[in-house]
């Protein structure tokens, strides 16, 4: 049973909400599984108001790769891939 929610999720990010962890309840997750709830890294807040605004900025990063449909040259940064 997962102790978590997914608020948002775009890409290998996923906001979410952890309900057993009241210091710091908001993961802004790489990587996330949606089969076993895991994540590789996270960066972790006590407010949801910054965490869901760091969110933002790094699904807001999109490389000129996608844009342009190149999927060759696409960098492993990227959130789409």
């Amino acid at each position: 049973m997962k102790n978590h929610e997914v608020l948002e999720r775009c890409g290998r990010y996923a906001l979410i909400e952890r309900w057993q962890n009241n210091d710091v309840p908001y993961v802004v997750a790489c990587g996330y599984c949606d089969k076993t709830g895991a994540w590789g890294a996270g960066h972790y807040y006590t407010d949801l108001q910054d965490a869901t605004s760091d969110f933002n900025d790094r699904i807001s990063d999109f490389c000129s790769s996608c844009e342009n449909g190149d999927m060759e040259n696409h960098p492993m940064w990227c959130v789409k891939q």
